[in-house]
């Protein structure tokens, strides 16, 4: 409760404020009154000090450290009642109390003590239960959410329900967990905000799980924040944010933040417990992944971002075929384990989901796209009895299921101690026969151009370009149009190709495209 708020409704409304009008904020927890030679040593932080002026230092130096020194004991504010032994707070007195923000009033001395003492002590306690009452609600309110529901974006629209302040659960890398709102300009802008937060100096978490303050921030643009660490065993696992808005911080909303932050701690518990079952079963989230058979909630994709995978990140997935001992041994499934463990660690060292799926001599993962394949290979020391596959990059649910069928026309391609990309076999497999490649190269290479209809004369052109050897007054007489609006359309297909038609191998990637299209066309 701060000096505003007791000042309210009480009989300091006859007081005076005559400087530190900054420190109104301050919080008062009680009232004192000293008047005594060495009066620091008697107040404790939190106070609201009233006194008579009696044993006032006379020298303005003296006066002017004594106000210093109260500051220094973070009292709430000083009342002084006039004018019996001091006229008024001195001058000098003033100005260093608008300098540190320390309020000073001045009260009519016909106003006894007692009254104020009893009025404050009275707002303060009747205070302090409205905020235990309120507490003790949210507090039963969270932990009653924690066992109905099953994410943490429920407890944070619960936060926002009672205490009207946008809230977030976010990982420590910068994912979000859950969120009153959970949006994709969301998500990026937590990962913004994690990151530009790191990366100021002194800016770090309570280590005794207590809420803390940060202010405002300009890049990229956040309102001042209430954080909490949520720590499991002593290990911070995420952080739950308040937004400040346009009203400050107040004790219910600190109480609140680190109820939440003790229930989505034990929330995580229990998600780990789920995971690690997973994990017996051999990961049985990786494995619905690739057969499709994944469930979409708000519950099992939170699952699915604690345990690293972003379903909005894009991936490969990835298939090492192991050499098999038949029958299987015991001592080849020895070498399977460890083989996972190493692959495991490969995939922690660049971040990557630690999901490792096992069936028989295949382990499936999933490799971040942005991670090179080759040199991943290289830091397995992939040698004669292994060989990898690897799928075009795909995204979300339906696609991990879209890069497990790319595995299976990968398989047969496979040699010990060599790497095998979707896009290396693409060509090949199309040349000989398959039908699904057929349609995959020619929509990755002339796809835009067959999007619309409004392209068609683009694809005509680029036909035109290709019989005439890419010479571009041939292929504008060909196609009966000035050589101006050939090399408008020349500059449009590069742009929609996204590559350059004076490119040679470009030139014959497109060339064999369209007569795959043709094909097809044909058939």
């Amino acid at each position: 409760m701060d000096i505003s708020s007791v000042i309210e409704g009480t009989a300091l409304n006859e007081t005076h404020l005559v400087a530190g009008r900054s420190g109104l904020a301050n919080p008062v927890v009680w009232v004192h009154i000293v008047d005594h030679p060495d009066i620091t040593e008697w107040v404790r932080p939190g106070q609201l000090l009233l006194m008579t002026g009696y044993h006032w230092p006379k020298e303005e130096d003296e006066q002017r450290t004594l106000v210093r020194q109260l500051h220094e004991r973070r009292l709430a504010g000083v009342i002084l009642a006039i004018p019996r032994f001091l006229a008024h707070f001195p001058d000098s007195v003033r100005s260093v109390a608008d300098e540190v923000g320390l309020p000073l009033f001045e009260i009519p001395w016909e106003i006894p003590f007692s009254q104020l003492t009893e009025a404050i002590h009275r707002r303060i306690i009747a205070h302090q239960h409205e905020l235990l009452l309120r507490s003790d609600e949210i507090h039963r309110s969270l932990t009653l959410a924690a066992a109905n529901s099953d994410s943490l974006g429920c407890l944070a629209r619960l936060l926002t329900d009672k205490l009207g302040r946008d809230a977030c659960f976010v990982s420590n890398n910068g994912v979000l967990l859950g969120a009153s709102t959970d949006t994709e300009e969301r998500r990026n802008r937590e990962s913004a905000y994690l990151a530009a937060w790191h990366g100021q100096a002194g800016r770090i978490t309570r280590p005794d799980g207590a809420a803390f303050m940060v202010a405002a921030l300009k890049h990229p643009p956040s309102p001042p924040r209430l954080g909490c660490a949520v720590r499991v065993k002593n290990e911070q696992r995420a952080l739950v944010w308040m937004d400040g808005q346009d009203k400050p911080f107040t004790d219910l909303d600190h109480r609140a933040i680190e109820h939440a932050a003790v229930v989505a701690a034990l929330h995580l518990v229990h998600t780990d417990a789920i995971r690690q079952r997973e994990e017996q079963l051999g990961y049985a989230l990786l494995e619905s992944l690739l057969d499709g058979s994944f469930l979409v909630s708000e519950s099992s994709l939170e699952r699915a971002r604690i345990a690293g995978w972003d379903p909005c990140g894009q991936y490969r997935v990835a298939l090492i075929q192991l050499k098999a001992d038949m029958p299987v041994s015991t001592n080849c499934l020895q070498r399977l384990e460890q083989f996972k463990t190493q692959l495991q660690e490969a995939l922690r060292a660049r971040s990557a989901p630690r999901l490792v799926f096992s069936n028989a001599s295949q382990v499936y993962f999933l490799l971040p796209a942005s991670v090179s394949v080759d040199a991943f290979w290289r830091g397995l020391h992939g040698g004669r009895d292994m060989a990898l596959a690897v799928s075009r990059p795909v995204e979300g649910v339906d696609g991990v299921a879209t890069g497990k069928s790319d595995l299976q026309d990968l398989v047969p391609h496979l040699r010990r101690g060599q790497v095998v990309t979707f896009e290396k076999v693409l060509l090949p497999r199309a040349l000989t026969g398959d039908a699904q490649a057929r349609r995959i190269f020619v929509d990755q290479h002339i796809g835009p151009l067959l999007a619309q209809h409004k392209n068609e004369a683009l694809l005509d052109t680029l036909a035109a370009l290709s019989q005439e050897g890419f010479q571009l007054n041939k292929a504008a007489a060909r196609l009966g149009i000035h050589i101006n609006t050939l090399r408008y359309r020349f500059s449009r297909i590069q742009d929609l190709l996204h590559g350059s038609l004076d490119d040679g191998p470009f030139r014959f990637e497109l060339q064999l495209a369209l007569e795959l299209w043709r094909i097809d066309q044909e058939l």
